[in-house]
Order: structure tokens, then sequence, then C-alpha cells
């Protein structure tokens, strides 16, 4: 972060400031300090006080002086709360840590204090009775709705002492949310696999090599997905192999960070609160605001799936097994085995490897791709911007345009390369939402976070497939929030039931498999010769290599998410216990003792999917039937971009989701495109 000698608060600055909030208004990451969000926020609190208080006082209700002024009151504090979770994501410095839970509660605790008020609810529930006769358009009743469901679900229908009680729930949820996504960074970070050895470093790639490479006779390897799944794909070490995916498997469970009663912790919380507000569980609270609905229907949902991967997935699990036994003529297969002989028989099979394509997704390349794909589709353009403001010298920022009428659309800022203080994964987030701000309605400034490898001395940051599907997934959400086109922030861009979230973003994948788009981008760092068809053709053939595994995975986590967020905590006193038992029919391999998905699931416990991983899967059944609409009409067909974009991508939550798809296909999604593009069928 940059330091400054003056008393001044840039955050204060920034959100008091009188300019017109313009395309150039760039958040001043290099100025602030992580001193500055306390009194910052503690003057938003100031200033949210007055300006509901003077709704309250309005003697006549209406739309616009109660749900629209309600919703710029919170600009100040949503901007607070936006940009702490971007560094506590992206640049966890020690300071931030230090103030991040109590900075969290203290959000939570003036979010929760307005949404239990009373007389605010008064005023929303007093236009929701009378919506019909208010002649508002499409979008301020959707909005009123949202605001009405959001003062119920906050409790604002409870006694005194239920809302008391709410209060204090809310309060320990967020400081042990805080707590668990500490313990597993600093589990993360304290892992290191040290060779001293150069015959330890058998079948690792060169750039891997490098990249770890700390001292003549020295190299690192940690749990950060870029050194972590290369080298478990590629080691012929097989201790070694087993030493990585044991710390990975293990992270946060019975250790020093263990995350073990955090869990227990954040799981009873959640059970308590969501009987508090008059559901049997949390999952069946969160599900009355998902397409899904209800839990038996997500449960259904899995087992109809699970009946018909599971013989594939037993059958792909063989496949590894044998294979491995004509290689080296040992029965048994482990865990920290699956990746190694998974890539040796891929390679075998369809002449392809990870290594192989990674020469032909050059990350530069492959972002301007993805842009290119986006200007066929959707008539966007990028332009990199010199000296903005950021929180690191990684991040890049990117200008969007709209192409025929050079429209500012939005800024894109990228921060692809893996950091201490940067958590793993990938991500998209929101420096600035669309919609209104300040009394205009602006355009949005978004942001893709990645861990993709560093370039080194000798080579680019190079991509493997997986990376290369990461970024097109992350600029699928980003894509959402680039091309909204609603009045309100709360809902504009991917403010939608959360199941229909992941359908932007997965739907961007499907373009890494097609012949038409890779020829936009895929050549050869070195070469520059464009990807073969040969290797395009096994590319897409390989797709469906060990699929039913893949299936069998994701619903293995997807069930262990509702099972906890369905069960009575009392039957989880044993943390590890319950996990095994609720997954022992997902499993192939054998159990291994002292590891567990729990205690590192930031998904559940330090993201938003908790009652919600089953979305991703739910999210393919969407994203497959609507591109088998793009390839009927060409996969680069602008006509359907359009579309896509006039009926999805720019509506937000301004409708149900299911009425923006039928709107998009004109009918309610099939699961056959989804089944039968991965082979079941």
């Amino acid at each position: 972060m940059g330091h400054r000698q003056t008393n001044t608060n840039t955050l204060l600055e920034y959100i008091e400031s009188s300019e017109h909030p313009s395309k150039n208004f760039f958040f001043p990451y290099s100025e602030l300090k992580i001193s500055e969000f306390s009194p910052a926020l503690k003057a938003a609190a100031g200033q949210l006080d007055q300006d509901l208080t003077r709704i309250k006082a309005e003697t006549v209700v209406t739309f616009e002086n109660t749900v629209v002024a309600f919703e710029q009151a919170f600009e100040a504090l949503n901007l607070i709360a936006t940009q702490f979770g971007i560094l506590k994501s992206s640049n966890a410095t020690p300071d931030l840590f230090a103030i991040a839970g109590d900075l969290m509660i203290e959000i939570s605790r003036i979010e929760k204090k307005v949404f239990l008020d009373a007389d605010l609810f008064k005023r929303v529930q007093f236009l929701f009775q009378k919506k019909e006769s208010l002649k508002l358009t499409d979008e301020e009743s959707k909005l009123l709705e949202e605001y009405f469901k959001s003062f119920d679900r906050n409790g604002a229908l409870l006694s005194v002492d239920q809302k008391s009680k709410l209060k204090v729930i809310d309060d320990q949820l967020n400081q042990v949310s805080a707590q668990f996504a500490e313990n597993a960074l600093k589990a993360t970070q304290k892992f290191e696999l040290v060779i001293n050895d150069k015959k330890d470093l058998k079948g690792l790639p060169d750039s891997l090599i490098e990249s770890a490479q700390r001292g003549p006779d020295k190299w690192i390897f940690t749990l950060k997905a870029p050194s972590l799944l290369p080298f478990l794909m590629f080691s012929e070490i097989r201790e070694l192999r087993k030493k990585m995916w044991f710390a990975n498997s293990s992270r946060a469970f019975n250790d020093e960070f263990s995350n073990v009663e955090v869990v227990k912790k954040i799981i009873t919380l959640r059970h308590r609160r969501a009987q508090l507000l008059g559901t049997s569980s949390h999952a069946e609270f969160v599900l009355k605001e998902r397409m899904a609905e209800t839990p038996d229907k997500v449960f259904d949902f899995i087992q109809n799936l699970y009946q018909v991967v599971i013989k594939g997935a037993q059958k792909d699990f063989e496949e590894i097994l044998y294979f491995k036994q004509t290689m080296d003529g040992q029965k048994d297969l482990m865990p920290w085995d699956y990746l190694f002989y998974s890539e040796k028989l891929k390679e075998k099979k369809y002449k392809l490897s990870e290594e192989l394509l990674r020469p032909y997704f050059k990350l530069d390349s492959t972002l301007q791709g993805v842009f290119e794909i986006a200007r066929r589709l959707y008539g966007l353009t990028f332009r990199k911007l010199e000296s903005v403001p950021v929180f690191h010298e990684d991040v890049i920022c990117y200008q969007v345009t709209e192409e025929k009428t050079q429209k500012f659309m939005a800024l894109l800022y990228c921060d692809f390369f893996p950091r201490d203080e940067k958590q793993g994964g990938a991500w998209m987030s929101v420096v600035r939402k669309q919609g209104l701000f300040k009394g205009d309605v602006l355009r949005p400034h978004v942001m893709i976070s990645c861990n993709f490898p560093r370039p080194s001395a000798s080579q680019p940051s190079l991509l493997n497939f997986q990376e290369a599907r990461t970024l097109f997934h992350e600029f699928g959400h980003a894509l959402h929030e680039m091309l909204s086109d609603c009045r309100f922030q709360k809902l504009s861009g991917t403010e939608v039931l959360w199941d229909f979230v992941e359908l932007p973003s997965q739907l961007m994948e499907n373009w890494l498999l097609e012949t038409d788009s890779l020829r936009l981008f895929a050549q050869h760092y070195k070469t520059k010769e464009m990807i073969p068809n040969s290797l395009i053709e096994n590319l897409k053939q390989a797709n469906q290599f060990q699929i039913g595994y893949q299936y069998l995975r994701q619903l293995q986590l997807a069930y262990l998410d509702m099972r906890v967020h369905t069960a009575d905590p009392k039957e989880i006193e044993d943390l590890d216990k319950f996990e095994k038992k609720v997954t022992e029919r997902f499993r192939l391999f054998p159990t291994i003792q002292g590891t567990n998905a729990l205690c590192s699931f930031s998904h559940l416990f330090g993201g938003g999917y908790s009652a919600g991983y089953y979305s991703y899967k739910w999210a393919e059944v969407l994203e497959a039937d609507c591109f088998e609409y793009f390839k009927e009409k060409g996969v680069l067909s602008s006509e359907v971009g359009q579309k896509f974009k006039n009926h999805i991508l720019s509506r937000g939550g301004t409708e149900h989701p299911m009425e923006l798809y039928k709107k998009f296909l004109g009918r309610e999604p099939l699961l056959e495109p989804l089944l039968k593009r991965d082979g079941f069928l």
C-alpha cells in the first residue's frame, strides 16, 4: 500500500468528493492506507444515520423518497465494504488482518441495525402492500420487492427479544467467518516442500522447476495452485506427491490453524439464525431465494445426476487403476496418484498433455483471445490504460468500450499472479457496481483475480488448459457486470439468484473447445504457429476424459454442503466423522485419516456458496442448453450474442431468472444437452 505523511483520508475524500464520478474516476488504491478504513466507516455510518432519519421524516411515503432514497443512502457503506473485501482477498497484509474481524462485524452491525428498524420497514411494507397501484416500472417493482424481502430475511418481523438474539448471532458469524478465512490462508502459506536434490525433481516441467528455484540446489513448492497442481500431475516421486497432497488435504485441520471448532461454530450459528427466522435449516432459508427453491429439490437434483454418472465414475476409476498396474505392476491407487496417472493416460489416449497445450495458451494471447470473442459476440473493445492507481504492481487495467458507438462500458482490472497476501483460486469482484451512484446511473468497474504461473526469465506466463478455462470462466462473470444495463445497483450485474449466477461464466468456457474461437488466439508462443486441427480434435475428445469421476467429485461436495446445512448441528459433534460418513457413497478412494475437506472449504465458510455448491452443476445444465443455440447459429454469431446480452447479461436481477431464460431460448431448460455433451447419453 502507498504511504503518505498527511492526516487526510483518501477513502473519505473519494466518498465525499464533489467531482462528478465519471469513467476516469478511479479508486485511489495506490494512496490508500489500511488505517483509513475505520474512520471512513465511522463517517459513512454517521451519514447513513442522517439519510435514514431524513427518509423517516418524510410525511408522504413514495417510492422515490423511500426505496430510491434508501438505495442511495448505502452508497458510502457499500463502497467501503467492497474495497475492504477486495483487499482482504487480494492484498491481505498483517495490518489488514488485524482489523478485519472488527471491521466486518461493524459493517454487518450497521446493516442489521438498519434492516431491523421498524419505522423504515413500515414505509417499505406500506409501499409493498399497494405495489399494484403505484404504476411502477418492472425494475422499480422488482427493487421494492427485493427490499421488502431483505427486511423480512434480516428479521424485521421479529419481536424485540428475537431481534436482539439475531444481532448477537450475526456479530458472532462475522467474527468466526473472518477467523476461518485467516486460518485457511495461514495454513496454506505455512507449508513448503523444500527439495535440495535434483533427482527429486524428476518428471516436473522445466517451467515449474524454474519458478520454484531459490538457489543453486534449492527448490520450494507450495500449496498455491500453480505450484501444487502441476507437482501432483507430473512428479515421478510418489512419496513427494503424497506429501504435497496430504498437506493440501489436511490444511487447517487439527493443526495450529485448525478450523474444526470454527466450522462447527459457523454451522451452529447458521442453524440458529435460520430457525429464528422461521425456517428449519440454513439450507431451507437460503434456498427460498434460489431457482431450486427447496432442499428436497436439490437433493433430488444431486441424486438424479448421481444415478446417471456413478457407473461412469467407477469405470473411470478402474481405467486409471488398470493403467497404473500396467505401468508399475502395483495394484493400489491412492488420491496422490490420480492426477499423475490420469495425465499419463490422457497423453497416451489422445496424444495430449497439459504441457503440450501450455505453449499455445500464453496468458497475454489468451486474454486477447477472450477480448476478441467478446468483440465479435457483444461488440466490446478493450484498451490497456497506463498509470492507473492499483494496490499491487501486478494489477493492470483496461477501458472497455462499445465498438460501434465508442460508448464507455466499464473498467476491467486484471490481477493474475499469486502472492503470499493473496488467497488461492480465482474470482471476479466489483470495484464499483453499475447503477445509481451520486445521482447518476454509472458504468461499472470490475476485477478478475487469478493465480496463474508468473513469467520467468526464460518464458512468459503460459497457461495449462484448466487455467485457460479459469480465465474464460471469470471473464464470463465480468461480462455479466460489464454489460449490465440497470438503474439500481441492487439489481445490476450478478445480483441474481445464486444458482443462476454461474450461467454466464460456465457458458463462456465453451469457446475454449471450438475451432473457430481457438483460431483467433491459440498460437505457439515461440513458433507463432496456430494450434493444429489434430490437437483441437484431441482436445475435444479429451474433454470427456474422466468426466464421470469429475461429476462424482462435484456431486460429493454439493451433497456434503447440503447435508451440513440441513443437519441438526448436534449431529456434527465429530466434524470429520460426519464428513466421512456423508461422503461415503461418493468416494472411490480409501479414507485417508488426518485429512478433511470442510476445514478449508472456503466456498462454504469463507465465501457465499453455503447451501449453494450444487449451483455449479445446476448452471451447467443451463449453459449446455444455451450453447446448443450458439452452435446452431455459429459459435461467434453476433446475432445470438446480442440476444444473450439483451435478455440475460444486461438485465441483472430485474426479473426472475427463469423468465429471462425463457426470453432467450423461448422455453425452460433441458437436461439432455448437458448429458449428451458429456457422453452420458
